[in-house]
């Protein structure tokens, strides 16, 4: 599975959010307007003005770009739109992902990463941290009691993995790879980075 890079992740979603915000700006100028109409014009005014490009962004990435930014993003203005069918919904997306291609193609090469690869640019302050940690037993027992008091019920999701990375029969990047695909990573970072700043 492929990812968006961290170090391109938050300006690509900044992007993303910030045409949603002039399709949401021009959808309150016009409150007597369907929604349809205003989604319709901006995508056809977009379209008028650039010509498609070629692109070679993975079938994964722009499904993750789908699932992962462009409907998140949707959901959280979802009050904007609830009055649009999903025709046009449907016509958003596909826009969006469009605009994503024709914004940030040329980068493709740095954007497109694997799973591995986000693991050790977006966690690299985590991954030393834990190493060190891995380095003294004493610390290891603190961070597992402090894991376990914080993730409560979810510790029995991870506690194999935890015991395979302890007793190190996987690396710090493996160990990250599986919590992350069982917990929340934005979750377990804070878990992990509010031990670290006891």
């Amino acid at each position: 599975m492929v990812k968006i890079n961290p170090e391109f992740d938050g300006s690509i979603r900044e992007r993303i959010a910030s045409t949603l915000v002039a399709i949401i700006d021009r959808i309150e100028e016009f409150p007597s307007k369907h929604s349809d109409e205003i989604i319709k014009k901006y995508i056809h005014n977009y379209y008028e003005k650039k010509k498609p490009i070629k692109h070679s962004f993975s079938n994964d990435l722009l499904d993750f770009l789908k699932r992962d930014v462009i409907l998140k993003t949707i959901d959280v203005n979802k009050e904007y739109f609830e009055s649009t069918s999903q025709k046009v919904m449907d016509d958003l997306v596909a826009f969006l992902i469009d605009f994503f291609t024709d914004e940030f193609s040329k980068y493709r090469d740095i954007i497109e990463v694997s799973d591995d690869e986000y693991i050790k640019i977006g966690f690299k302050n985590l991954i030393t941290s834990l190493n060190q940690i891995k380095s003294s037993p004493n610390s290891m027992m603190k961070l597992e009691k402090w894991l376990m008091e914080q993730l409560k019920n979810d510790w029995n999701l991870i506690k194999t993995i935890w015991n395979d990375f302890k007793e190190e029969n996987i690396t710090t990047t493996e160990y990250l790879k599986l919590v992350i695909e069982i917990l929340d990573e934005g979750l377990f970072y804070n878990i992990v980075d509010s031990f670290l700043e006891k």
